[in-house]
C-alpha cells in the first residue's frame, strides 16, 4: 500500500492495518524457516509497509502534541497578558492617587506656612540684615627644604651568571 493511501486512513484503521501487517510477517518468518515461501522478497516488502503505517501513526501523535502545546502556549500567552495588563493598571492607580496625595499635601502645607508666617510678621519686627564677612586670602606656604641624602656604599661587582657564560663553540 503507498504512502498516499495510508494518510487518508484514520488511526484506529492505521492500527488494525499494523497488526494485520505484523501477522503477515509472522506468516511469512514462518515459511522461510520451512523453506515454502514462495516470494522472498515479499517479507520485505510487509516489513517496509509496516514502517510506513508506524511512522504515520508517530507523525500523527507528534502533530496533536504540537498542537495541545500550542493551545497551552496561547492560552499562557493571554493570561500572562492579562497580568502585565493589570499590573499596569495598578501601577497607573497608585501613581495617580500618589500624585493627588501630594497635590493635597502641598496645598496643606502651604495653607499652614501662610498661616504661620502671618502670625510670625505680626509679632515680631524685622531685623537688620548682617554684613557679610570680608575673608582673607590665604597667605602662601613656605617652601619645605628637602633633607640631603645619606652617602651610600659603592656597588658591589655582580658574579658571572649563567648570562655571561660563554656559548658552547660550534661543531662543523
Amino acid at each position: 500500500m503507498k504512502i498516499a493511501d495510508l494518510r487518508k486512513l484514520t488511526k484506529p484503521q492505521l492500527e488494525k492495518q499494523l497488526k494485520e501487517a505484523e501477522l503477515e510477517l509472522m506468516k511469512l518468518k514462518a515459511k522461510k524457516a520451512l523453506r515454502t515461501i514462495e516470494k522472498p522478497a515479499h517479507v520485505r516488502n510487509t516489513r517496509r509497509l509496516i514502517a510506513r503505517i508506524r511512522t504515520l501513526l508517530e507523525e500523527k501523535a507528534e502533530r496533536a502534541a504540537a498542537r495541545k502545546a500550542a493551545a497551552t502556549r496561547k492560552a499562557c500567552k493571554k493570561t500572562q497578558r492579562r497580568t502585565v495588563k493589570a499590573v499596569k493598571q495598578v501601577k497607573k492607580t497608585k501613581k495617580v492617587t500618589k500624585r493627588k496625595l501630594k497635590t493635597r499635601q502641598s496645598a496643606i502645607r502651604r495653607a499652614v506656612t501662610s498661616k504661620a508666617n502671618k502670625k510670625s510678621a505680626t509679632r515680631r519686627s524685622k531685623k537688620p540684615a548682617k554684613p557679610a564677612k570680608v575673608r582673607h586670602p590665604a597667605k602662601p606656604a613656605k617652601p619645605v627644604s628637602k633633607p640631603a641624602k645619606p652617602v651610600s656604599k659603592p656597588a658591589k661587582p655582580k658574579k658571572a651568571g649563567k648570562a655571561y657564560k660563554k656559548a658552547p663553540a660550534k661543531k662543523k
